[in-house]
């Protein structure tokens, strides 16, 4: 009867053919037991440790940045420089063409305010416009000037007369329009007070003066000819007193 080997019935393979160990290695010896191994791996263990502490740290390498550049392809990464600069230059100019605009731009000059219930009169002048005296004669209304102009047509303004009159600088005349005659004897009661008669309502209409509103409607022409200040309805004269004054 045969005895079978470790193998089975395949006989056990020649090793004659195998290279030697090296003879630093000595005698390999396996235990049965692993942990008879526990001191020579701790030892090793120490001298990786010693060989890791040694040798100069590997710089590290951040996987952003890495993936980034593998990803990244080359004529993209050199078309970044070339486009900064390009963007750079364009606003650049727009910056410099929104400066030029704007400060090119005219300015609005600041508008002068006018009072409540006032027209403004800048630039305007009295057209040439004759009138009636009391007497009947013609008179121009340039040759009067300066005059503070009062139409007194539906207004009560005996009162608004006088205290002009008394407002009124040296050599500015005051000059009382209406479109009847004035009752009463020349001069009426504010005496040094020319009265014109204007039937046709012209000076209202030239000044672009509303309709009567109870007050009388004034106008301050300086000795250009230039009408400084016009009001549609007047009931005493401090409402154009301060005008009064550039009238001399």
């Amino acid at each position: 009867m045969s005895t079978r080997g470790g193998n089975g019935d395949v006989p056990p393979p020649d090793d004659s053919d195998l290279p030697e160990l090296p003879p630093e290695w000595r005698s390999i010896v396996i235990p049965d037991d692993a942990s008879a191994l526990a001191d020579e791996a701790a030892a090793v263990r120490r001298e990786l440790r010693e060989r890791q502490r040694s040798s100069p740290p590997v710089p590290r390498v951040s996987r952003r940045t890495f993936l980034g550049r593998l990803l990244t392809p080359p004529h993209e990464a050199a078309l970044r420089i070339p486009l900064v600069i390009m963007g750079i230059a364009i606003i650049t100019t727009l910056t410099s063409l929104f400066l030029v605009s704007w400060l090119g731009q005219p300015r609005t000059p600041t508008a002068q305010r006018t009072p409540a219930g006032q027209t403004p009169t800048s630039g305007r002048t009295l057209p040439a416009l004759d009138l009636v005296a009391e007497d009947g004669s013609s008179t121009p209304l340039r040759g009067l000037l300066p005059a503070v102009f009062v139409i007194t047509d539906g207004c009560a303004c005996d009162r608004l007369l006088q205290e002009t009159l008394r407002a009124t600088p040296p050599g500015v005349r005051v000059i009382a329009v209406s479109r009847a005659p004035a009752s009463g004897p020349p001069g009426g009661p504010a005496p040094g007070v020319l009265h014109l008669l204007d039937q046709a309502g012209s000076l209202r209409a030239v000044s672009d003066l509303p309709e009567p509103a109870g007050g009388g409607a004034v106008l301050l022409v300086d000795e250009r000819n230039e009408i400084l200040r016009t009001i549609p309805s007047a009931t005493t004269a401090d409402e154009y007193r301060g005008t009064l004054e550039q009238l001399a």
